[in-house]
């Protein structure tokens, strides 16, 4: 008989008033339970309920069964955190995005929590997500104990706890308790007997019976003798036996005692008024009762054992192989367990509970492991996952003894983790010899692939598109390989069109659009697996690549902080080839180019020796490039760094890799010039210019002249076939840091053809109409932010009182803002969290602009035809046309018209007249005193419908340059004889000034008088 205890849940409730963690602490018995049903009963939002038990301590299990209990609270919370996992996010990081999800007005109680104290992983997992409960959630922690982790918290005030002194019944309680089982006692005398506790009361006055034993435990000082000795004998086995189960129903219990049908046994339980609660499951013990009755198996080993082994199978049967295995090592019969961890293995590492993993097979000993390749196989994926320092000693083991051989027969996953163990030492020609035929599996084909781009001297077996592998720990090896050779569009390829995650290792994207110079794209796909930088897995390359990311936007101290850290990682790990060499060469060029040439050289140094003693050219070449460059900044001899270079840029040539060959094929020009041989500085740049071609992004080539501009400068001068192509990298700016295909962007601020915001994808209304304006500002601003200071002047223009005027457009801004997405306030500086998150219309398109004067190829017709696809949507527009923004739509116009011209000549050039007239067109239409884009349109026009069609053209251009007194150009009028044919002439309209710009001044960037300067 359960009470109401309205008191209790008042008591709960107002300690839990204003915070989102209430710590419940009680004795057991003491009513813990029964009060957070009750008080969960008198609340109006969601709740969900969690009771751990002592094999709930595993990271990824507690997170997994977190998920469980509050899917129906949390829409596909258990789908996503489960996707989390797989993707290799940590546990935590998973609980954190948990808990944020929780809605307004949920409550969550996790009961029995003192069952994980001694389970610091679980503890940080509990941690993770109690700090990030969401507003007006409210997580209750109810434990026999004070937890630690929890009792900071209580003491900083974060969390308020509720002791089992609140809990204890009153007289009155007590009176109404007795009164509702008819037991004739005085209230009195059993609250000094019970001292309110509630498992007394029920126990000593229900009963009849008085305390006895030890007052502080009176629970324990009776069971023997006052509840299990008056039980039948069978009935009182059947007790014991079925301890061992959380919920005891009859269908378990019937196979713990090994008796066709226990429904009879079952029912006499029931009958015994035993310290339980029934539940629709089944019968659930008192936590210090059940605790009573596995001490008593405990005294009799060989019963204990038998019950265990029948409760494992009963396990395994169900299917539930972690729980089973758990059973039979519990039971000391490995034998029994090694099918079910074969099984069961891969999932546990794969939600992060590679400890759990690893004990498992440490219970299961050497010869059964040696003697089964599943288990030798969940061995290696464990110790892959999260203890590398192991891996290389394991893996010279299996070699020596011969199981290698069979892994590779029976496991190849399991074998390619191996030979990872032999590449962890760095010798990657060993690691790759390891490996079966590539015709043997695409997992030896990817991890030949990567060892063959860092080890060999010529270029891997080609791998066709066609024949890419579906696994996606094999495409995250072949991703590695593809970025070492500077295969950038391939890296990209992977992913496009595919849904995500593709690869396990998403880091070589991120590097590999920073490369291609796609700075905001590689930010927002950096910002969308941030949680995975925290994960166990690969954690020191989703450093080094934000590390590199930081330092290509400009914050060069902290970039190189971060490449430290990722060597720290990568050392603590025993990832020599990454901390000795692939982070070393970048932490060394990172100094260089920050001006420490001197600190560089020690760090480069001892990059090239580590690389070369053990084999690794690739990464030899990489930190010879940057010590070359080391020596130049140190005004050194330009002969060592020609030496150096030109070793560096053979051995690249020779194995087909690009990565640095850009930036070596620089420091070689900057170095011949010095040694006054100007022929190798030009032929240096040419090839600089070819192989960025070649990779399909002038990117690495822009990055290397920016650190050598004279290279350019020298190069335009000296002219030659190639000086339009050197001219055009002089126009370019710098790398976008918007995301150019909007990935990551959760609202689009409308700022081309009219004013809007869409969150989404839909539209909403914001009022006033200048926050539109001032969310477009903050969004340009990027991670930098915007001051507080400039949207005031802004907004001075348009009215009396700007500041209060920011707020109130503030206050709007963060109400449209979906969940997840933050305008945040700091020292000043306005920005919206997280980057990339919220972006202007107007700066994707500057972006793509941006993008097409760094791509080559296909690539960069693609760019230019998305950009001019989103420019059609019309001008610029804003609420307020302020001087800023007038400025700002000339000069995206200018822009725009450029990009235009610049695709018509694209299309000119493939042979796609028609398309080319119209771009043409349109550029000419945009700044009809440009008489480049009416050149353009001749030409095309001439392509497509034969010379006579440029006439109707050049008479459109002469027309608007009379306008403004204005005649064609010589180059002009020069380009219709030569469509017309010599001899032919045609009459200009009426007389003006000469245009004396022609189509080649337009390109070098020179304008007449009255006309508009390109951008």
């Amino acid at each position: 008989m359960v009470i109401r205890r309205d008191r209790v849940v008042d008591e709960i409730g107002r300690a839990a008033e204003g915070h989102r963690i209430l710590d419940v602490v009680g004795s057991a018995g003491s009513g813990k339970t029964t009060a957070m049903v009750q008080y969960l009963a008198s609340r109006s939002g969601p709740a969900a309920w969690l009771t751990l038990g002592e094999a709930d301590g595993s990271p990824g299990r507690l997170v997994t069964y977190l998920a469980a209990a509050l899917d129906e609270v949390v829409p596909d919370g258990l789908e996503h955190t489960l996707a989390r996992l797989a993707a290799r996010v940590s546990p935590a990081d998973c609980a954190s995005m948990l808990a944020e999800a929780l809605p307004a007005g949920a409550a969550l109680v996790i009961d029995d929590l003192h069952s994980i104290e001694a389970r610091p992983p679980a503890l940080a997992v509990l941690r993770a997500f109690t700090g990030a409960v969401a507003p007006g959630a409210l997580v209750v922690l109810a434990s026999r104990r004070p937890i630690h982790d929890v009792s900071r918290s209580v003491l900083d005030g974060t969390a308020a706890r509720l002791t089992g002194d609140a809990l204890a019944f009153t007289e009155q309680e007590i009176a109404t308790l007795l009164d509702a089982h008819d037991v004739e006692a005085e209230p009195q005398e059993v609250a000094r007997a019970s001292g309110g506790w509630a498992a007394g009361i029920v126990f000593d006055a229900i009963r009849g019976r008085p305390a006895a034993g030890d007052p502080e435990d009176p629970f324990f000082a009776y069971l023997g003798a006052e509840v299990l000795a008056p039980i039948p004998p069978d009935v009182r086995a059947a007790v014991v036996t079925g301890a061992v189960l959380d919920i005891v129903e009859p269908q378990a219990l019937a196979v713990l005692l090994d008796v066709p049908s226990a429904d009879a046994l079952y029912r006499a339980i029931l009958h015994q008024h035993l310290p339980a609660t029934i539940e629709p499951e089944g019968l659930r013990y008192h936590p210090r009762f059940r605790e009573f009755l596995l001490s008593l198996l405990e005294d009799d080993p060989g019963t204990r054992r038998e019950v265990l082994l029948r409760d494992g199978r009963r396990m395994r049967a169900r299917g539930q192989m972690e729980e089973a295995a758990d059973r039979f090592l519990e039971a000391g019969a490995p034998e029994d367990a090694a099918p079910c961890i074969e099984e069961a293995g891969s999932a546990v590492v794969l939600r992060g509970d590679w400890e759990k993993a690893q004990r498992w097979c440490c219970d299961l000993g050497e010869e059964l492991l040696s003697r089964r390749p599943g288990l030798r196989a969940v061995q290696l994926e464990a110790v892959l996952a999260g203890g590398r320092h192991e891996l290389p000693a394991l893996a010279a083991r299996l070699v020596a003894s011969g199981e290698y051989a069979r892994l590779a027969a029976q496991r190849p996953h399991a074998a390619v983790a191996a030979a990872f163990g032999v590449h962890l030492c760095g010798d990657w020609s060993a690691a790759a010899r390891l490996l079966p035929r590539d015709e043997a599996g695409p997992a030896f084909r990817a991890s030949r692939y990567v060892y063959e781009v860092g080890a060999s001297s010529a270029p891997p077996r080609p791998w066709p598109e066609p024949e890419w592998p579906a696994d996606r720990a094999d495409l995250g090896m072949l991703e590695c390989g593809l970025y070492f050779q500077g295969r950038f569009l391939e890296v990209e390829a992977i992913h496009v069109g595919a849904r995500e995650p593709v690869a396990a290792t998403p880091f070589f994207r991120i590097d590999a659009l920073r490369e291609l110079g796609r700075l905001g794209d590689a930010r927002a796909r950096l910002e969308a697996t941030r949680a995975s930088i925290t994960a166990h897995s690969w954690r020191e390359f989703f450093l080094h690549a934000d590390g590199e990311l930081t330092f290509a936007e400009g914050d060069r101290d902290g970039g190189l902080a971060l490449v430290r850290e990722a060597r720290e990682v990568a050392r603590s790990r025993a990832h020599q080839p990454a901390d000795r060499a692939i982070f070393a060469a970048t932490e060394g060029k990172m100094l260089v180019r920050m001006g420490r040439a001197h600190e560089a050289a020690a760090v480069l140094d001892d990059a090239m020796t580590w690389s070369h003693a053990r084999g690794l050219p690739c990464f030899w070449e990489t930190a010879a490039t940057w010590r070359a460059a080391a020596r130049l900044s140190d005004g050194e001899d330009p002969a060592a760094a020609i030496r150096l270079l030109r070793t560096a840029i053979t051995g690249m040539d020779r194995a087909e890799r690009r990565l640095e060959q850009p930036a070596a094929q620089v420091l070689l020009a900057e170095a011949c010039w010095r040694q006054g041989d100007e022929d190798g500085h030009d032929a240096a740049a040419d090839r600089a210019l070819e192989v960025s071609e070649e990779m399909g992004s002038l990117s690495p080539l822009l990055v290397a002249l920016a650190d050598h501009p004279d290279v350019l400068a020298r190069r335009i001068d000296a002219g030659g076939p190639r000086e339009s192509d050197w001219r055009r990298l002089a126009r370019a700016g710098d790398p976008p840091r918007v995301s150019g295909s909007g990935a990551g962007a959760r609202v689009l601020i409308g700022t081309l053809g009219r004013p809007r915001i869409e969150v989404d994808g839909a539209d909403v209304e914001v009022r006033p109409a200048r926050a539109i304006d001032v969310a477009a500002e903050i969004a340009r601003s990027g991670r930098r932010g915007v001051p507080r200071a400039r949207l005031v002047a802004m907004l001075e223009e348009h009215s009396g009182d700007a500041q209060n005027y920011l707020r109130q457009i503030i206050h709007r801004l963060r109400r449209i803002a979906p969940e997840g997405v933050e305008l945040q306030s700091a020292d000043g500086v306005l920005r919206w969290s997280p980057a990339g998150a919220v972006t202007a219309e107007d700066d994707v398109l500057s972006a793509l602009l941006a993008q097409a004067f760094r791509d080559t190829g296909d690539a960069r017709d693609r760019t230019l035809r998305t950009a001019l696809e989103l420019a059609d949507r019309g001008p610029m527009v804003a609420c307020a046309d302020d001087r800023a923004a007038l400025g700002r739509r000339d000069e995206l116009a200018g822009a725009v018209a450029e990009a235009r011209r610049e695709h018509a000549r694209l299309l000119l050039a493939a042979g796609r007249a028609v398309e080319a007239l119209a771009t043409a067109r349109a550029a000419a239409a945009a700044e009809p005193l440009r008489e480049d884009g009416w050149y353009l349109a001749m030409q095309a026009a001439a392509a497509a419908d034969g010379p006579a069609a440029a006439l109707p053209v050049y008479a459109e251009c002469a027309a608007s340059l009379a306008e403004v007194g204005l005649q064609p150009s010589p180059g002009i009028r020069e380009l219709l004889r030569r469509l017309r044919g010599a001899g032919r002439r045609v009459s200009p309209p009426a007389a003006g000034r000469n245009a004396a710009w022609s189509a080649r001044g337009a390109r070098a960037g020179r304008a007449p008088a009255g006309g508009s300067r390109p951008v």
